[in-house]
């Protein structure tokens, strides 16, 4: 019997990857560690980046410190949790193309499901080098990259960055303004790669096979027949969702006319090299912003 297939959804960003993670690790046919966004890729990429990892230590700490008072009925799967981000937090990134512990991590438990995965947006960003890589974990690799309106992800984005400590006097408003503003200056170059759709569609084209590559958009990942798109992609069983559940909306707020005016300009090119990478066949969210634009 062949092993599992590897999915790894590269992106984007605030476009739908944490309610796909979310279904996926649901998903009787598939094998998802607790660890959502494992970042392995980044740190091969910068050896000296630490702070994903601080990260996670921090989270699997948190859970220790909430199983004191968790319900006996709840601790079982807080407990999974720990040991997973454990695991993780042992597996160290390959040199020169040695991914075996991180493969090792993704397959610990699979049992006789049909997909192992890490969902980890920031992927989009790494290039054909790394892509590369990717593709030679394993004989059935899958990418998945999910795209959203470069406005509202953009904007999503900047309500998400650089949340409000307690010590902080300005507005969640204020907040979003500025992560968005720096952005339209050119001065946030992660923001800024993380809504570069063209180089990263050009880069996963060159490097995956097509038929190994699927990109979806967020507006239409909760129809049914998109699901069923999706699934079968990945070689699992059609098994319904929870289309009403958002994860980590962010705080409602909406661009204000200039900005919104601003930020059209600045993403310009991206409309029109989707729109030509598409056939023209983009969400009509997408096609308003466009005509705007």
């Amino acid at each position: 019997m062949a092993g599992p297939a590897i999915l790894l959804c590269v992106g984007a960003p605030k476009a739908g990857t944490t309610w796909l993670y979310r279904y996926l690790r649901s998903h009787p046919d598939a094998h998802m560690r607790a660890v959502k966004e494992l970042h392995y890729f980044d740190e091969v990429a910068f050896p000296t980046v630490t702070h994903y990892r601080e990260a996670h230590r921090a989270r699997a700490e948190g859970m220790r410190q909430r199983l004191r008072g968790t319900p006996p009925w709840r601790k079982r799967d807080l407990r999974a949790q720990v040991r997973d981000h454990d695991d993780w937090l042992r597996v160290r990134p390959g040199q020169r193309g040695d991914h075996r512990d991180y493969l090792a991590y993704l397959h610990k438990g699979v049992g006789r499901r049909r997909l192992v995965g890490d969902v980890t947006p920031c992927y989009a960003t790494l290039g054909r080098e790394i892509f590369t890589q990717m593709t030679a974990l394993g004989p059935d690799v899958r990418f998945v990259y999910l795209l959203r309106d470069p406005l509202d992800r953009a904007w999503s984005h900047a309500r998400m960055l650089g949340g409000r400590r307690a010590s902080d006097t300005r507005t969640p408003e204020m907040i979003a303004n500025r992560n968005f503003d720096l952005f339209l200056k050119g001065e946030a170059a992660g923001f800024a790669r993380r809504s570069d759709y063209a180089s990263a569609l050009s880069a996963l084209t060159q490097v995956v096979p097509r038929d190994r590559l699927l990109v979806t958009f967020y507006e239409n990942l909760f129809d049914g027949a998109e699901l069923a798109r999706l699934t079968a992609f990945l070689g699992l069983r059609a098994v319904p969702a929870d289309t009403d559940r958002v994860w980590n909306p962010g705080v409602s707020l909406k661009i204000d006319p200039e900005r919104r005016k601003r930020g059209l300009d600045r993403l310009r090119e991206q409309y029109a090299f989707c729109h030509e990478f598409f056939e023209g066949q983009l969400p009509e969210r997408w096609q308003t912003h466009m005509a705007e634009a």
